[in-house]
């Protein structure tokens, strides 16, 4: 474990919830959980499935990049 430091005003509020919900036993436990969840999200956002047609979109405008990913120029069709 590692300690780091967080803002006296952001530790109270969230120790104030900790005590209000008793869905957590501490504040670490909060905070771990909190961290978890946001790492988890990004790696799923980063996991994006495209469907057959934007991927015919992507590749006829030229937009894979070596990895078979769209690059963050391009965007899907607009559908009508």
């Amino acid at each position: 474990m590692v300690k780091i430091e967080i803002k006296d005003k952001i530790y109270g509020e969230i120790k104030k919830r900790v005590e209000d919900s008793k869905e957590f036993a501490s504040v670490e436990e909060f905070v771990n959980f909190v961290l978890e969840e946001i790492l988890k999200d990004e790696d799923e956002e980063t996991k994006m499935v495209y469907s057959e047609e934007e991927e015919k979109h992507f590749s006829a405008v030229g937009c894979y990049s070596g990895a078979g990913k769209p690059s963050n120029i391009c965007s899907p069709p607009l559908y009508s």
